[in-house]
């Protein structure tokens, strides 16, 4: 990923799909495309009921969701897979 947006949501009472779908969200509105890559702590990741899903579907599309220690708790490092 070349650019993205880091995203903070600490709020309980917001699943992780919804969580990743409002950065998503908002770095289609800044950036004027897609997301398709979510980066995120992996405690975040692990702490997602259901044992953490690989990707969340965000309107006509899909991010995947990897984690990256890197990432900070309750941050979402959205933007766009960089391909080889």
């Amino acid at each position: 990923m070349e650019i993205g947006l880091l995203w903070f949501d600490n709020d309980p009472k917001v699943g992780l799909e919804e969580k990743v779908r409002r950065a998503a969200g908002r770095y289609a509105e800044k950036f004027g495309r897609p997301a398709t890559l979510c980066m995120l702590n992996p405690l975040t990741l692990a702490g997602q009921a259901g044992g953490g899903a690989a990707e969340v579907v965000v309107g006509d599309g899909v991010v995947k969701l990897v984690a990256a220690r890197q990432v900070a708790p309750h941050h979402f490092w959205v933007g766009v897979a960089q391909t080889s």
